[in-house]
């Protein structure tokens, strides 16, 4: 059916009197407990559908007629007229629909929200590739800003933390994947009204973040839906934007980081999380702002990042912080020795608590997710995200800051209680203990994880005490595998070590592959 007929039909069934009637719920007057959801579904998909005809009326319109006009070909007066007529019609009727549509953002039943979602994103596309926006566009991108706030946040009935025993957390966490789930059509669709306007996106953001951040009432989950929506919006923004005194959103990053501990539920899981990933996104404003630097560092070494009590949180803290390390480095120079005696208790618990596989905390739960397996002894072979801690420590003594006694002393402060618990494990992990088989590996891959935060040029040539150091570490190490002969996941930490030993040794590490053969491969050793 052509627009005009199309346009003409909706207009003779008098459905959108009907649903613009909606504006203040679906229907109106009845309460979310009053109605059933499926039929809630039902009249949210009927909002939906008639939003995305009169969105097709809108296309047909312009682009059958009004496209052909514009490249200068030749048209009829009238058809034009009446394409022109059809265009306005549709997109007074849309303007009239749009408060109901906006109104069913607000429904806490995901299934009634978001049936509304798929045509919004396509409505702020179509307006993107205007080159004027009128101004009724533009009222439409920022009621849809409030509608997404809205459809974002976390439920009210979520638990301010964790809940007690595996039932509570299951249920904690099915919370958690819906909202995930459901937000990644909602940021989408957030980012393209982002794209239509910034400065509209960003003036919401920042007063959405400005209530939050001055409001010692605010709701954990208004605190971290406005944090989490600067972070959305700093995807794909240009680096102007992100600078403090040269854009907003570089401005707002710091206020978050001014903040600090005063951040209304600073300490809660979601928001803890919520505010680390921005200051990893937003990190370029403390190289114009170095006087966020410890408050930022703050953050992510006390319990609201790497001490957290959630081990979800504190995991995750460990990754941003050597994302925040390795493109920092310069800046964070002179406060190494600070930083480093701030992180050593964190390196301590996290070397002595080994993650059993599929337990929390695993890799699969955290930020740079991790492949697990299993050898034939039942030790898990799993990637723990807490790792990159040391990596970070790695990464912060690389370099000539330090003075060489000091650095040489860090270093071997980490590294003394890595190599005793090798030594202390490795008899019983040989005996088939899976506790202690555990414990050698999770030692060796924290050590594989400082060792990778060296260049070469530093452990070998500026730094040579540190080289000295990481080969003193094998003569240990060479030691598990035959102890251990049958214990794959043991075998190849040893070798993962040894890689990395070769990336930063380099030739030094000659003389010990003689031993590191013998070690590896032996007589009787499984296929």
């Amino acid at each position: 059916m052509d627009a005009f007929h199309k346009l003409r039909l909706i207009q003779q069934l008098g459905t959108v009197e009907v649903c613009k009637s909606w504006a203040r719920g679906v229907p109106p007057g009845t309460s979310v407990e009053d109605m059933e959801e499926e039929l809630a579904e039902k009249y949210a998909a009927l909002l939906a559908t008639l939003a995305n005809e009169l969105l097709d009326c809108w296309k047909r319109a312009e682009n059958g007629v009004t496209s052909i006009a514009a490249v200068g070909l030749a048209v009829d007066p009238e058809a034009l007229q009446e394409a022109r007529e059809t265009t306005e019609a549709a997109l007074g009727l849309l303007s009239e629909l749009f408060p109901a549509i906006i109104s069913a953002l607000y429904n806490p039943t995901d299934s009634v929200s978001m049936a509304v979602v798929p045509f919004l994103l396509a409505y702020m596309q179509r307006v993107r590739r205007m080159q004027d926006v009128p101004e009724r566009h533009m009222q439409h991108a920022r009621m849809a800003l409030d509608g997404l706030h809205a459809c974002a946040m976390y439920p009210s009935d979520m638990p301010l933390d964790t809940a007690d025993g595996p039932e509570g957390a299951a249920v904690v966490d099915e919370m958690e994947e819906a909202v995930t789930e459901k937000r990644r059509e909602v940021f989408t669709l957030f980012k393209n009204v982002a794209k239509l306007s910034l400065a509209e996106t960003a003036s919401f953001v920042g007063a959405r973040l400005e209530r939050a951040i001055a409001n010692s009432q605010a709701s954990f989950q208004e605190v971290e839906v406005a944090v989490t929506l600067l972070y959305q919006l700093g995807e794909g923004a240009q680096e102007e934007h992100a600078k403090p005194g040269c854009g907003v959103l570089g401005q707002m990053a710091a206020g978050i980081m001014q903040a600090g501990p005063s951040l209304p539920h600073a300490r809660n899981r979601l928001v803890a999380v919520a505010v680390l990933e921005v200051f990893v996104r937003y990190c370029r404003v403390l190289q114009t702002q170095p006087s966020l630097a410890p408050s930022v560092l703050a953050a992510v070494l006390d319990d609201r990042g790497m001490g957290h009590r959630t081990r979800a949180v504190s995991t995750r803290a460990c990754y941003l912080f050597q994302r925040l390390v390795r493109q920092l480095r310069s800046s964070l120079a002179p406060a190494a020795e600070q930083i480093l005696a701030g992180l050593e208790p964190h390196l301590a618990r996290i070397a002595a608590t080994p993650v059993a596989q599929g337990g929390p905390g695993a890799p699969a739960q955290a930020g740079a997710k991790g492949t697990q397996g299993k050898g034939p002894t039942g030790v898990a072979s799993y990637l723990d995200d807490r790792m990159y801690a040391f990596e970070a420590a790695g990464l912060l003594l690389n370099g000539d800051d330090l003075p060489e006694d000091r650095q040489r002393a860090f270093v071997q402060g980490i590294l003394a209680p890595l190599v005793q618990q090798v030594e202390a494990n490795t008899e019983r992990a040989a005996q088939g203990g899976l506790a202690e088989a555990q414990m050698v590996q999770h030692a060796l891959a924290a050590i594989s994880h400082l060792a990778k935060g060296f260049t070469h040029h530093v452990a070998t040539a500026a730094r040579p005490g540190i080289g000295e150091l990481l080969l003193q570490v094998l003569s240990v190490v060479l030691r598990v595998p035959p102890a251990a002969p049958r214990n794959k996941g043991l075998r190849a930490r040893v070798m993962g070590l040894l890689h990395r030993d070769v990336e930063v040794l380099g030739a030094k590490l000659l003389p010990y592959a003689p031993s590191a053969i013998a070690a590896l491969l032996y007589d009787g050793m499984d296929a």
